[in-house]
């Protein structure tokens, strides 16, 4: 009998991307940037759909259903809503929006956005197909709410899905039963803590829906002293008697629709200060913001959660949607919250609702499906040694291949020996972690590592920390906490050495002696740590465990293969051009390793070509 699969795709807003599942089991999922490397890219992921299908070894005529990640006529009636609730504000926004969606036949989303790559040669099949191929529409946040119940392993729980907007949503809450998923309670657009992270971060000089995650890495470099004030401008209520909790942006000081330079010029009038200039030095007013962001999204997270719990009488938690990759909030509500056990989805954002929507199909579809529990997220393509040996000799590249064993050896001993390498192995991860297949590893007890991999390899702030993975059985002699093998939660650091300063200085600060692991240790003594074992990536535990043998520490700074503005890479090529471009020593890449000194003239000019945006 012929499987039946389903294919879930999720474009228009950021991070595309393309999933493919059949009969409760993930096939494949792929994020449309790795291929095209443009960060965050929204456009119709034509490359994902081809390279999902690749690696499942099917083609596109045994697609039984293909399912859009939300409804394009809700999310353009939302539009027409918020306009006509803030009229005369926003006739910019309308308008542009209109031309968008009607001038430019967006509201027939499939055929506008595929008729783009029909010329292309290899999207030319794809394209006569999928424009006679009916397409299904799941609900935005039904698809983030299938993304993490489904695979959680749960049969039931409470489920929270919170991010910017969907159709009209901004945070929902569900109750998961076996194959059903139930919608309990809605806050709508504009009242959404997505919305006012986004727009904080555009304050504090990043860029939204793109350097949230450099908020939270500011914050532990402040205090929260600003928290009431934040909460004169998003606020909620929760009354646990009554069982009942609401949400409010004033919108009268910052509001979605309006121009950014509108809500920057406001909220400098609010705060009597100007908006941080984008690469400008970072004062301790700004960190201060920072921290008591994060301070309201942790008492926001733990208060809806409770909530959710509290209507729903289910003592499992799982979460999704963009809001739940803030790891800080995720540890405050994993501690503090009203439930038994917790789950994220770690591909929490949009590029995970493509696998929800294939999910919710499924689920709604045959009612008795089984869902397998997500064990990991090694969800691309592999490279054979054959195949990544084709593209060192296009770059004159001539080397040796060995052994997993032998290359084990060799990394860890280049590891011990305090070198910065790159590690590209099996199939690439899905999702914004790099997780030990595509990634950049070193020592963490260095004192200078995290300075020298900010500057000098990622071109990225000097304030940004990094991340241990840890080999699963030696977790709890090193931290305090629960084990993650997603790196979706932080992990304090056992032998973690507060400090007290009066100056504001970020790079004194980093320099102050904090833990054994200074360098995945952030200011605050947390780790974003991923546990590692045998089962899941066998290849990286035996590489920790080498490491072990010659340090005796189970653990590695992690962080993702790429530069700044650059998407994790993907293919051999992508490894040797970011490899060439910063000063990794070291590139093992399948059964082969490579030196700095050994790359060649024409690889090092044409990773000069390649231009990176500065994000």
């Amino acid at each position: 009998m012929s499987k039946n699969y389903t294919l879930g795709l999720s474009f228009g807003y950021h991070d595309s991307a393309a999933a493919l599942i059949s009969e409760g089991k993930v096939i494949a999922a792929v994020q449309e940037e790795r291929l095209s490397r443009i960060k965050a890219d929204s456009s119709f992921p034509y490359r994902a759909l081809q390279e999902v299908l690749k690696i499942s070894a099917i083609n596109l005529e045994q697609i039984n259903n293909i399912i859009f990640y939300e409804k394009p006529f809700l999310k353009f009636e939302r539009i027409v809503m918020d306009f006509a609730h803030n009229f005369p504000f926003g006739l910019n926004y309308f308008t542009n929006a209109s031309m968008d969606w009607i001038g430019k036949g967006k509201i027939n989303f499939l055929n506008y956005e595929i008729k783009k790559y029909k010329m292309e040669p290899n999207f030319k099949f794809i394209y006569s197909f999928l424009k006679n191929k009916p397409v299904l529409y799941s609900h935005h946040h039904l698809s983030h709410a299938a993304s993490a119940f489904f695979p959680s392993g749960f049969t039931d729980a409470t489920v929270i899905v919170v991010d910017a907007v969907g159709e009209f949503s901004s945070s929902t809450i569900w109750v998961g039963k076996n194959h059903e998923l139930d919608m309990v309670k809605e806050f709508t657009f504009p009242n959404s803590i997505g919305v006012f992270y986004s727009l904080l971060t555009s304050y504090l000089g990043f860029k939204p829906n793109s350097g949230e995650y450099k908020v939270m890495g500011l914050a532990p470099f402040g205090q929260p002293i600003y928290l009431n004030e934040l909460l004169k401008l998003f606020k909620w209520e929760y009354n646990v008697k009554k069982r009942e909790m609401n949400t409010n942006l004033n919108l009268k000081k910052i509001n979605p629709i309006w121009k950014l330079e509108k809500n920057l010029k406001s909220l400098e009038e609010f705060f009597n200060a100007p908006p941080r200039i984008p690469e400008s030095p970072l004062t301790k007013y700004y960190a201060d913001i920072a921290s008591s962001l994060q301070e309201l999204t942790n008492k926001y997270m733990l208060d809806l959660t409770n909530f959710g719990s509290e209507i729903t009488g289910q003592k499992n938690l799982v979460m999704a949607g963009g809001v739940a990759l803030n790891c800080v909030s995720n540890e405050f509500v994993r501690k503090n919250g009203n439930f038994d056990k917790l789950w994220i989805q770690p591909a929490a954002g949009d590029a995970g609702a493509a696998l929800g929507a294939a999910y919710a199909f499924e689920a709604k579809n045959d009612g008795k499906r089984h869902f397998d529990k997500i064990q990991n997220l090694y969800l691309g393509n592999d490279f054979t040694n054959y195949e990544i040996n084709r593209i060192l000799l296009e770059y004159k590249l001539f080397c040796n291949e060995f052994s997993l064993d032998e290359l084990t050896k060799a990394a860890a001993k280049d590891l011990s020996d305090g070198m910065i390498i790159g590690w590209f192995q099996g199939r690439s991860e899905f999702g914004p972690r790099a997780l030990g297949n595509r990634s950049i590893l070193a020592r963490p007890d260095s004192k200078t590592m995290q300075r020298k991999l900010n500057l000098k390899i990622k071109f990225r702030e000097s304030f940004r920390p990094f991340a241990p993975a840890i080999k699963l059985d030696k977790f709890q002699e090193y931290f305090e906490g629960e084990a993650d093998p997603f790196m979706i939660r932080l992990a304090k650091s056992k032998d973690f050495k507060p400090s007290i300063t009066n100056e504001f200085n970020i790079r004194s600060m980093l320099d102050v002696e904090r833990s054994l692991l200074q360098a995945v240790t952030h200011l605050d003594g947390t780790a974003r740590v991923q546990t590692v074992d045998k089962v899941s990536n066998p290849l990286f535990y035996n590489l920790l465990t080498e490491f072990e043998k010659l340090t005796n520490l189970p653990v590695l700074i992690n962080t993702s293969f790429n530069t700044r503005g650059e998407p994790i890479v993907y293919s051999p090529k992508d490894a040797l051009l970011t490899f060439a471009r910063s000063e990794i020593d070291a590139l093992y890449i399948g059964g082969f390793k490579i030196y700095r000194k050994e790359i060649s003239n024409y690889l090092f000019e044409e990773s000069k070509r390649i231009t990176i945006s500065n994000d």
